[in-house]
């Protein structure tokens, strides 16, 4: 058990490197952590905010290909609006 002043920016890294080999998941980590500490801030629960300065972590582009079933399936049954 820990309070929320107990946090330290040396924390919010360390999580975030224990999940660097999942990106997208480190990154919304972070993110919810930076929403929770915004709130604790406001509240003046805490003093200053322990995932300031934490960058997200890049995630690279990808290209995903349509199968063939996908690409039969968008045009079966188009959208109402267009």
């Amino acid at each position: 058990e820990f309070r929320p002043d107990q946090v330290r920016p040396a924390d919010v890294a360390q999580i975030r490197r224990s999940l660097a080999d999942t990106p997208a998941v480190a990154n919304r980590t972070v993110t919810v952590l930076r929403l929770i500490f915004d709130q604790a801030l406001e509240d003046q629960l805490v003093e200053s905010h322990p995932s300031a300065g934490i960058r997200p972590i890049p995630i690279p582009a990808r290209d995903r290909l349509l199968t063939w079933a996908e690409f039969d399936a968008s045009q079966s049954q188009p959208p109402e609006r267009l």
